[in-house]
């Protein structure tokens, strides 16, 4: 059996310290710094034609494929990056996943290019992997559905936290409170998850999705205007949750499973 251990799944170690909750899901989220237009074409062409029937072979998805785009006028113009989002049961899932494509014949015949690529035609100069788990007040990743089949605007956000414990309160101030504030306003969220494995820990990482520009524009005034929200943040114990937030619009690609 050859053995396949492609950034997409693979999880150097994980140590788990405390009971997990079964209904719980944890998301696997990795950005690929791809390294040319041809590369970009042969990342695109593998992951709809061998990654994603491979994942969806396993059981595996919604997995959902975005690219960087300019959303406002002081964004910088979008970079090359791919960034890639999908649920899991379990974290030893990534090696079983590793294992099981890697044996995959089918498989291994589609993404043939991309696994025998050369050094001077490296499709990625670096990989970034992050392992999240679900917060309680939203254990799935869900799609929120759509009006029209016009294509949406993504958002992940990464909110830093100074400390671990200021890390574990913000979860719990999105459990207790900010999770159905954004819900009454229209936010409307992909999926939120702590980081467990990753950089810049602690940190949380959470997706949304609007239809447009001005959706965003609508719903972020009613969020923070919200008389909710401004009680809700005012109490000492949040205080100081959130040291640093980095947020990416995206817009997904055609073969993506989440749209």
């Amino acid at each position: 059996m050859k053995r396949v251990l492609l950034p997409l799944i693979t999880v150097t170690c994980l140590f788990m310290t405390s009971a997990i909750a079964q209904d719980r899901q944890w998301f696997h989220v990795l950005t690929y710094h791809l390294n040319s237009e041809q590369a970009e074409a042969l990342f695109d062409k593998t992951f709809a034609e061998a990654i994603l029937p491979g994942l969806k072979k396993q059981g595996v998805g919604p997995v959902g494929v975005f690219k960087p785009i300019k959303f406002a006028k002081k964004q910088d113009e979008p970079n090359r990056q791919r960034c890639v989002v999908y649920p899991l049961s379990s974290p030893e899932q990534i090696m079983s996943l590793s294992e099981k494509l890697g044996s995959d014949s089918v498989f291994l015949q589609s993404a043939a290019d991309y696994l025998g690529v050369e050094k001077d035609a490296a499709v990625f100069s670096r990989v970034e992997s992050s392992l999240l788990y679900a917060f309680e007040g939203m254990p799935q990743l869900a799609v929120p559905g759509k009006a029209d089949d016009k294509p949406r605007v993504f958002e992940l956000r990464i909110y830093e936290s100074f400390s671990e414990m200021k890390g574990k309160l913000k979860v719990q101030m999105f459990n207790k409170g900010e999770i159905d504030i954004f819900k009454a306003v229209g936010l409307e969220a992909v999926f939120y998850g702590e980081a467990v494995v990753g950089k810049n820990l602690p940190q949380l990482t959470y997706m949304l999705v609007y239809n447009d520009e001005a959706h965003h524009k609508e719903v972020w005034k009613k969020f923070l205007t919200s008389p909710d929200w401004e009680k809700l943040k005012k109490l000492e114990q949040y205080k100081d949750t959130v040291s640093k937030i980095e947020n990416t619009f995206m817009a997904a690609l055609p073969y993506s499973g989440i749209q």
